[in-house]
């Protein structure tokens, strides 16, 4: 290999190319180079190269210009002890933050503005809602991006047609015609006592009515004690806060004080017909039809009654 010596070199001006096909060999002391010095490979370790980073610790705002390949790695972070270091933080203001806390033994994915959204692929490589975590507000789950149902701040909230499926249960009867669970209700309603004709109006001394709906299924009580009763014709309880499905009519029972009934009767029953929003009290009698109780101007009872809605 053949060696120059170079002492000194004189400036060279702009533009100038010098060009060596030999190696150079730098004996002693150090060059220096203003500017910018361009070379297509470098050779060597570069142990000893000063002024130039060593690893990505040392820049305090690394960039990438491609993606990060892991090349079979892994990207591993130490535990957060309490304070915002040691995580994974994603947003422009770090709104998302995903991080192992040492002191609780806890993971946490924490989100610090809007709506925090779990998605899944809906079969054909779109993501759908699938977990909804509204920013100060109810946790959503979702079937394919439908709301299934939400917390609220009684516990568990179904939106309407929505409900407990129990329909992966074995053992259903023959005749079963649905499982899923979608309607609680419990409340007060004001029973009336009326007649068939001229419908009349009463005092009241007592007057209270009770519900519990479950499903499509509706159970009633009532107590009513009542008195100047002015109607006629067949006695009613008015006032249901429900109505029977058009083929499912409802009965129950009930008790009567201060009332007259027809004689050579027994069984007294509440029953109320299909789409109908009162009932009636019928009578059993032997070898013979049923029949009604009548109006009572004064009187008291305490019934109930179960039916079917739509």
């Amino acid at each position: 290999m053949s060696k120059v010596s170079v002492d000194n070199i004189q400036p060279i001006g702009s533009g100038t190319t010098v060009t060596v096909n030999k190696s150079v060999t730098l004996e002693s002391g150090h060059t220096n180079i203003t500017g910018v010095c361009t070379a297509t490979s470098f050779s060597g370790s570069g142990a000893n190269l000063t002024g130039v980073l060593s690893d990505i610790v040392d820049d305090t705002s690394p960039q990438l210009g491609g993606n990060l390949d892991c090349n079979n790695k892994n990207i591993s972070l130490n535990d957060s002890t309490g304070g915002t270091n040691n995580r994974i933080k994603i947003g422009t203001n770090d709104d998302l933050h995903l991080w192992h806390n040492s002191s609780t033994g806890n993971s946490n994915i924490s989100n610090y503005n809007g709506d925090l959204y779990i998605q899944g692929n809906n079969g054909s490589g779109t993501g759908v809602n699938q977990i909804a975590i509204k920013s100060n507000a109810a946790v959503e789950l979702n079937y394919q991006g439908t709301k299934q149902c939400e917390t609220s701040a009684n516990g568990l909230a179904f939106p309407n047609g929505k409900g407990i499926d129990f329909s992966a249960a074995s053992g259903d009867a023959a005749g079963m015609t649905g499982e899923l669970l979608n309607d609680y209700e419990e409340g007060t309603w004001t029973p009336e006592i009326k007649g068939t004709t001229g419908a009349g109006t009463a005092s009241y001394s007592n007057q209270q009515g009770k519900y519990l709906k479950i499903g499509n299924w509706v159970y009633l009580t009532w107590i009513t004690s009542w008195s100047s009763g002015s109607a006629g014709g067949e006695m009613r309880t008015t006032g249901l806060p429900f109505v029977p499905a058009t083929n499912c009519p409802g009965i129950g029972s009930i008790m009567f004080n201060n009332v007259s009934i027809h004689s050579n009767t027994s069984n007294i029953a509440v029953y109320v017909g299909p789409g109908s929003n009162y009932t009636y009290n019928y009578c059993s009698r032997s070898s013979s039809g049923w029949i009604t109780v009548n109006y009572s101007s004064s009187g008291n009872l305490i019934a109930n009654v179960s039916f079917r809605v739509a």
